[in-house]
């Protein structure tokens, strides 16, 4: 099964840094936009011996391994999706097509 999703990119039109948490990471409030600029994500999942999550995509500054949210994000899904046994039988691979600038603010790391 393969599917492909646009991932807007957004603006933060306020920004307010709250309480800082026991973590060292801050709470925030926020209101952000979507703009008419996009990555694309392509998800194909087929069968397999193992389970596997692939990821490759069109820019050589991105890391396609466990560094990325994507994959970070793919994981926690198909952990909390699936149980082991289930998951086993399966290859996931990811195709991001990356449109949105790295590092320029518009949220493109975690729209993805």
């Amino acid at each position: 099964m393969m599917i492909t999703v646009q991932c807007p990119a957004k603006v933060n039109l306020t920004l307010k840094i709250k309480n800082k948490r026991p973590d060292g990471f801050h709470n925030i409030e926020s209101i952000m936009q979507t703009i008419s600029l996009y990555d694309y994500l392509t998800v194909d999942v087929k069968p397999n011996n193992n389970f596997e999550i692939k990821l490759s995509g069109n820019n050589p500054d991105i890391p396609y391994d466990e560094r990325n949210l994507v994959y970070k994000a793919a994981m926690l899904f198909f952990d909390r999706a699936t149980n082991q046994i289930q998951r086993q039988g399966y290859e996931v691979n990811i195709y991001i097509d990356k449109h949105i600038p790295i590092a320029a603010g518009l949220a493109g790391g975690s729209t993805d």
